[in-house]
C-alpha cells in the first residue's frame, strides 16, 4: 500500500530526464523560453526540505517576472522560502521580478517544504507535499516560472539527479525505478541527459 501510494502520489509533470553520474545537459531548443528544474531532497530530521534550482535565460531588457505559487484551488500556499539569485550579479525584488545582465543565463534557487501540521486531507491536496517518504508537486502549486506570454512556447527539463535512488518517480508518462533500472521506453523519448 505504502509504495502504490507513493507511486500514484509521486510527481506529474510534462517531461523527465533519466539521472547519470554528471549533471545533466539538455538540447538547445528554439521554443520561446527552456526552463531547467533540478531537485535537491534534503532530510531535515523527521521532515523533508527540497531544493529547487531553476536555469532560464534573461529578457533582451535583462529583467524576467517570476510567477511564484501563492494559491492554487482555492488554497493559499506557504512551502516556497528562501527565494534568492544563485548567477553572480543577478538579484530579484520584493515583487518577483529578476534583474540580470540582458540575455543571460539566469539561475535561481528556493526550497520547498511541508506547510501544514497533521494528516493529508481534503483540501491539503492542493499543497505541494515534501515528506521524507515522498514528494508531490505540480507546475501550479510549486514550480516558479518566469511570466510569458501565453501563446508562448516553452521546453522544460527536469533533472533527478540528486533523486534517492530507491525512489519511484511517476509522471503522466509512466513510472521508472531508478533502483532497479526499470525504465519505460516512453521516457527514454522525452529527453535524457
Amino acid at each position: 500500500m505504502r509504495q502504490q501510494r507513493a507511486l500514484a502520489a509521486a510527481l506529474m509533470f510534462f517531461s523527465l530526464s533519466l539521472p547519470l553520474p554528471a549533471q545533466c545537459r539538455f538540447a538547445k531548443s528554439d521554443s520561446a523560453q527552456s526552463l531547467t528544474y533540478r531537485f535537491d531532497p534534503e532530510p531535515q530530521g523527521d521532515a523533508q526540505v527540497l531544493h529547487v534550482i531553476l536555469e532560464f535565460t534573461a529578457g533582451p531588457d535583462g529583467k524576467a517576472a517570476l510567477v511564484v505559487p501563492a494559491q492554487w484551488a482555492g488554497q493559499a500556499l506557504h512551502a516556497m522560502t528562501n527565494l534568492r539569485p544563485v548567477s553572480s550579479g543577478a538579484r530579484i525584488d520584493e515583487r518577483a521580478v529578476v534583474y540580470a545582465a540582458p540575455k543571460s543565463h539566469v539561475v535561481i534557487a528556493y526550497d520547498l517544504k511541508k506547510d501544514w501540521s497533521g494528516p493529508l486531507v481534503h483540501p491539503l491536496q492542493f499543497h505541494p507535499v515534501v515528506t521524507p517518504e515522498y514528494f508531490e508537486f505540480t507546475r501550479s502549486n510549486a514550480l516558479v516560472v518566469p511570466k510569458l506570454e501565453s501563446s508562448a512556447r516553452e521546453t522544460v527539463n527536469f533533472d533527478w539527479e540528486k533523486l534517492p535512488r530507491n525512489r519511484t518517480l511517476a509522471t503522466s508518462f509512466g513510472a521508472a525505478c531508478f533502483r532497479c533500472r526499470q525504465v519505460p521506453e516512453s521516457y527514454r523519448t522525452v529527453g535524457r541527459c
